[in-house]
């Protein structure tokens, strides 16, 4: 399988907003630095055949779907028609590496689909939908609950590079020295 990854990310000033007491210059370097992270992972494994962003703007190297501000379920489900096997990875995962992509691609494979949830269970940080399984995307609150109904024979994913994303101050000392040293 070839798999074309989506990675989702928002403009500039509504990145990480619930990030209190970072000021607004220093939250974008910080998306910027993770955003490259999860770009070159993705853009490394040699299953992904086609890294493509979906943002308001383009970014020099990868694919592009231009993010017309119809919300995020909306926007995928827009681009899901022109993707066989399709990976969705948030931009927001410090700690992701190969072998978590690898994990998660090979349960899909297995099972029809593979849902990657938050540290806290909740939500969804990664979905991998093989050629011809089709759902309704339901990325926000409760969204793992919502992808395991629609994917009832889906494989949860649960990694350590997966589940922390970047949302609170919390997560942030949770992934420590692995934020800052993500490229910038």
């Amino acid at each position: 399988m070839n798999w074309a990854a989506i990675v989702p990310i928002k403009p500039a000033p509504a990145r990480k907003t619930r990030l209190g007491g970072i000021g607004a210059e220093e939250r974008m370097a910080l998306t910027d630095r993770m955003l490259a992270h999860v770009l070159g992972v993705l853009q490394a494994h040699t299953d992904i055949e086609e890294v493509i962003l979906l943002s308001a703007r383009p970014c020099e190297g990868f694919g592009w779907i231009e993010d017309e501000a119809r919300g995020l379920n909306a926007e995928l489900q827009a681009a899901r028609r022109y993707y066989g096997d399709l990976l969705i990875v948030h931009a927001d995962l410090p700690l992701l590496s190969e072998e978590d992509i690898s994990t998660l691609l090979l349960m899909a494979r297995k099972t029809g689909g593979a849902i990657a949830p938050d540290r806290h269970g909740g939500g969804t940080n990664a979905l991998a939908l093989p050629s011809g399984v089709d759902v309704d995307f339901r990325f926000g609150p409760n969204s793992r609950h919502l992808h395991a109904a629609a994917l009832p024979g889906a494989s949860i994913v649960e990694c350590p590079g997966l589940a922390l994303d970047i949302d609170t101050p919390e997560d942030l000392r949770l992934a420590g020295g692995s934020v800052l040293a993500c490229p910038a």
